[in-house]
């Protein structure tokens, strides 16, 4: 993750008379400061030292603090290693907390996220995470009345977003969960409740409507109908009926992404699930 247009803060967001050195020497100190001092409390999940509840979409413990490894923050920029849920989880806070650390909507940040197996080599996580941060730079919402770039996040390649779109998504998500079960590592199927086969069915629908555009509602209308939802609220079950059928095709990018996080909260832990 990197400072979107570090340069234009530099240079334009200081009228020209007020451009001192001092004034410049403090925008930089204070840049340094969040990268290299206070992402260390953000990622230690203590909520009474940064202010905030840490982003938990698996309901987990986090009581020690992210599994990660922080290998460089400073300057404008960060590079973290580690399990791929914390590492998606860490990124989304960073970002809420960067945003008040500024008070300033016009400074943003983005980034992206290599997922691999524990063996892959650091140097190409490195790479492949740069690619997916200038595929978040580079992204244009089509859905926006005025186009613009960064700010934004790829949690997964070909499938970057908004940061505005990433509360949508943590809801989801949560929603999503509460149709399944904790285990010791891993969230399981509720065997009273929706079966495993019908989020992948679900993603597929996703995909479906987001790669080809094709208008997937009678099938989805299908697919909730025959659905057992257990014991959840109805409210519960109302929300997830209303993120189905729906035509808004950002809606459906948001379901995708979701359901693509939840069938992997379902992996058991150990080797497979590292990254």
């Amino acid at each position: 993750m990197d400072v979107d247009y570090l340069g234009k803060i530099f240079s334009e967001a200081i009228p020209e008379e007020h451009r001192t050195f001092s004034r410049l020497a403090s925008i930089s100190r204070a840049l340094n400061d969040f990268f290299k001092y206070y992402l260390n409390v953000i990622l230690s999940c203590d909520n009474k030292k940064s202010g905030f509840w840490p982003t938990n979409l698996a309901g987990r413990p986090l009581f020690e603090g992210r599994k990660l490894t922080v290998v460089y923050s400073g300057g404008d920029d960060l590079f973290i290693v580690g399990h791929w849920l914390e590492v998606i989880e860490s990124a989304m806070d960073i970002e809420i907390c960067f945003k008040r650390y500024t008070g300033n909507p016009f400074v943003t940040i983005s980034g992206g996220v290599s997922i691999n197996h524990s063996k892959f080599p650091i140097y190409q996580y490195a790479r492949e995470a740069g690619e997916a941060q200038e595929e978040a730079k580079n992204f244009e919402d089509e859905h926006e009345e005025k186009q613009k770039k960064k700010d934004a996040i790829t949690f997964f390649r070909g499938m970057p977003m908004r940061w505005s779109d990433v509360e949508r998504l943590r809801e989801r998500v949560h929603l999503f969960v509460k149709f399944l079960i904790r285990k010791e590592d891993h969230l399981a199927i509720d065997e009273k409740s929706l079966p495993k086969t019908f989020f992948h069915r679900v993603l597929a629908l996703a995909r479906r409507f987001n790669d080809e555009g094709v208008l997937v509602l009678p099938k989805a209308a299908y697919l909730l109908s025959r659905a057992n939802f257990g014991m959840a609220e109805p409210e519960t079950i109302l929300k997830f009926k209303d993120a189905i059928m729906t035509s808004n095709a950002k809606e459906w990018k948001i379901t995708e992404l979701s359901t693509l996080l939840t069938l992997m909260l379902m992996r058991k832990g150990g080797e497979e699930n590292e990254g």
